[in-house]
């Protein structure tokens, strides 16, 4: 179905920009505990699981905008040609010690207007040299054989199909920043 399982830029985004996309849009204020999907559709906090700080960045600001011209690029780029209408709030996360996303998709089954995420979006805000741990790993195949590491140079950029399985491994000092957006459409059929 696809000709590449991914498409990445690395240091596409300049540093000096990965900073102040940060200062601009985190504010510690509006931050919270990410939760993630439970019984029955609700959302629950699950420590062991996922630890993020997260803030949501609307239509109209610039990493919203960035986010989504990084994704119709992939997706043509790649040679995916996904059927593709909108971009969900892009989610700007912090991983401080201790943070991590444990392995996840981000595919759900169609919303009641039959909608789903197709292409996920994850932009390296942070210096690599202000954290350790915290990689992105996206498993390439079914049985986890083949796993890409996602670049960690600040202003790198991957994007995958919102089914491939994934996660961030722990952060074992300092902070990680990241932006995360996913690009919907009508269902896959």
């Amino acid at each position: 179905m696809y000709n590449n399982k991914y498409w990445f830029w690395e240091g596409v985004i300049p540093a000096d920009v990965c900073d102040r996309l940060v200062k601009e849009n985190f504010d510690e204020k509006q931050a919270k505990t990410a939760a993630i999907g439970g019984k029955d559709g609700k959302l629950v906090l699950d420590m062991d699981y996922r630890q993020t700080d997260i803030v949501w960045v609307h239509q109209g600001a610039e990493l919203f905008d960035t986010t989504f011209d990084l994704i119709v690029s992939a997706n043509k780029n790649a040679g995916w040609n996904i059927d593709i209408t909108g971009l969900e709030d892009v989610q700007l996360g912090r991983y401080k010690a201790g943070g991590h996303y444990d392995w996840h998709e981000d595919i759900f089954v169609p919303d009641s207007g039959g909608y789903q995420r197709k292409l996920s979006c994850s932009i390296q805000l942070s210096d690599p040299d202000t954290y350790e741990g915290g990689d992105l790993i996206v498993k390439l195949d079914a049985k986890g054989e083949d796993l890409f590491i996602a670049p960690r140079k600040q202003g790198s950029v991957v994007v995958f199909p919102s089914m491939a399985v994934h996660k961030v491994t722990p952060v074992t000092s300092g902070e990680r920043f990241s932006a995360v957006g996913w690009m919907r459409g009508p269902a896959f059929r």
